[in-house]
């Protein structure tokens, strides 16, 4: 099964890399660098796990900057925005992630949605 994350962060990427164990998984991030060095099996973030990982286990992961490719095809779509992000940071990263994606399940890190945030779910899918 596809699944799509959206950041490489450490939540993004720890998701991604525990998902890729029996998962197609691309992840998609917006920094060339961090994108080259997970297609190289280096994590861009210091994390014991996260390095081992991507050093020793068969992971089926690809990192790109293609957001339209990474969702694709994609049965599900973790967002991995921090938690104390920003009311715009927040809704910018799902504007973007939703300008890809149409009706697909998505899954984000995100404790708790702001109103807004649950007006633009409801709109995009279409519920009430």
């Amino acid at each position: 099964m596809k699944i799509a994350v959206a950041g490489t962060g450490y939540v993004g990427l720890s998701v991604a890399t525990l998902l890729a164990q029996h998962n197609q998984v691309v992840a998609v991030d917006v920094v060339p660098e961090k994108v080259e060095k997970i297609n190289r099996r280096l994590s861009p973030i210091q994390d014991e796990y996260i390095e081992k990982y991507l050093a020793e286990k068969e992971l089926d992961l690809t990192a790109t900057l293609d957001a339209e490719m990474a969702y694709r095809d994609a049965r599900f779509v973790v967002i991995a925005t921090p938690t104390l992000a920003k009311r715009g940071e927040i809704k910018k990263a799902l504007t973007v992630t939703f300008r890809h994606v149409k009706r697909v399940p998505i899954c984000s890190s995100i404790t708790c949605f702001d109103m807004i945030i649950n007006r633009t779910f409801k709109t995009l899918f279409r519920l009430r």
